[in-house]
């Protein structure tokens, strides 16, 4: 017992110590503003603000849950960033001791004696590699990402109780709350909604039966599921694109994070993809056939070599990375943006890379020499070293886009905001060389409008008519812009 509380401790203590220094952060005008800032939705804890959080979205997610965790942090410490921050920090925490508890259960089958056994230890160390791996730093230290690891801790307990029940008939019970557990994390974010496709690989990984038994245990999922999914249809403001360039991004992201997971640098809120969206684009080529030739190897091992947890554990990454798919295309005017993925959106796919881990450093611990403990202890510390660099990258905004322009310069999106933030501390000179660059890499009509605002404010009246004229040139549907330049010329 002595031995478990200690464990338990250090997982508990690690994390904090490495995200402590990231409670003092700033909001960061990437959706902070959006969702908590200039938000009334979640200024107090109110019946009104309840119910206006359960009957709207975020514009696009429907996460009232979300909204309500807000609420309540608003109303303990109003808006000061570091409670929000406390919060997610909180939550991930809980989530890594949730993951330690539900490794064993899942790779030890009840009926299945082949398999190989996952120690105690060797959960509590793969839990500790979750709860301080680099990838997860963005779901930790973004105010805004409260959604995937509020999700997240009640999808667990879904996972949990639905374990349990299994385990002992007895404990019927604790079907239904792993049903209600579900219905909390969808009500969080829907991006859990790929669940009940989960459902029958693990009972069959785990050498259940697939029987009419196995279809009515997932009946309320699927209900809740499809409930949500068309709830979730309703916040839908922008074309996706076609169904061919979610499946090319898609198997491009799945290479881009794995690729992250095990080398966990120049990490970034925004992959921008800027390359046409085709079978001719090479990279996007080579991870459509990555990832159709690791599902047939591991389709392989399961039936040949009756090997389950590869296809289990691969199965479980593609199936909750494929929600994200949908957020291909983002943007407010007719040229979207594409983005490859984002950081956050592997905080619960990576689980099943870590089930595949858990089993290798379990067979290393069995060794117990002190190479293997030495290994282990030398990527803790350079996981946790990473981690902190990272979380310090969300600062505040000009130091977080600032990052995001030197790992991805392509990303004009990072130049607007530098210009923004520059301008807003009254570097005008430093505003303005920022949207020259992004204009560099895109024609893009808020840049232009937002270089007009500057050059109006200094009397340039001249240029400013043309920045305002380009930027509707550039998007018809410019309507600040195009106000601004009706003004002008009436002026004039």
């Amino acid at each position: 017992m002595l031995r478990r509380n200690i464990l338990l401790g250090l997982l508990i203590f690690l994390p904090l110590a490495v995200y402590a220094h990231s409670l003092g952060n700033s909001f960061v005008t990437w959706d902070d503003r959006l969702l908590i800032v200039d938000n009334p939705i979640v200024h107090g804890l109110t019946w009104s603000n309840i119910r206006a959080a359960f009957t709207s979205y975020d514009p696009e997610l429907y996460i009232p849950l979300t909204l309500l965790s807000y609420q309540m942090n608003c109303a303990i410490g109003g808006l000061e960033p570091f409670g929000y921050h406390l919060g997610n920090l909180v939550l991930h925490i809980a989530n890594a001791v949730m993951v330690c508890s539900i490794f064993p259960l899942l790779i030890n089958p009840r009926s299945r004696s082949g398999e190989p056994r996952l120690s105690a230890t060797a959960a509590f160390l793969a839990a500790l590699l979750f709860a301080v791996h680099p990838l997860h730093t963005e779901s930790v230290v973004w105010a805004a990402a409260r959604k995937d690891v509020l999700s997240t801790f009640f999808f667990l307990w879904t996972v949990l109780f639905y374990l349990q029940s299994r385990g002992d008939q007895n404990m019927r019970k604790k079907y239904w709350w792993s049903v209600v557990a579900f219905a909390l994390a969808l009500l969080s974010k829907v991006s859990v909604i790929t669940w009940p496709l989960m459902l029958p690989l693990m009972d069959w990984y785990r050498g259940e039966k697939m029987d009419r038994k196995m279809l009515q245990r997932a009946l309320p999922y699927f209900g809740l599921s499809i409930i949500f999914g068309i709830v979730a249809l309703g916040g839908k403001i922008a074309n996706t694109g076609f169904l061919y360039e979610k499946i090319l991004i898609g198997c491009r992201a799945v290479t881009l994070l794995l690729q992250k997971f095990f080398i966990p640098v120049h990490l970034s809120p925004l992959y921008p993809f800027t390359k046409p969206i085709d079978f001719a684009t090479p990279e996007l080529t080579i991870s459509l056939l990555f990832v159709i030739g690791v599902t047939c190897i591991v389709l392989w091992l399961a039936f040949k070599r009756d090997m389950r947890l590869p296809l289990f554990a691969w199965g479980w990454f593609l199936l909750f990375l494929a929600p994200s798919s949908s957020n291909v295309m983002k943007g407010h005017n007719e040229l979207l943006d594409i983005y490859v993925t984002s950081d956050r959106y592997a905080y619960l796919p990576s689980m099943g890379l870590f089930w595949i881990g858990a089993l290798g450093v379990g067979r290393w611990v069995e060794k117990k020499t002190k190479v293997t403990y030495g290994i282990i202890s030398l990527v803790l510390l350079l996981f946790c070293v990473l981690t902190y660099r990272q979380s310090l990258v969300w600062k505040d905004t000009l130091t977080l886009f600032t990052h995001v322009s030197e790992v991805q310069p392509n990303s004009y999106v990072a130049w607007t905001n530098i210009g923004t933030e520059e301008t807003r501390r009254g570097n005008i000179n430093r505003g303005l060389e920022a949207y020259r660059k992004a204009l560099a890499i895109r024609d893009d009509a808020t840049t232009w409008y937002n270089v007009g605002q500057i050059l109006r404010a200094q009397g340039k009246i001249e240029l400013a008519i043309q920045a305002y004229e380009k930027a509707v040139k550039s998007s018809p549907l410019e309507e600040d812009a195009k106000r601004a330049l009706n003004e002008l010329k009436i002026e004039n």
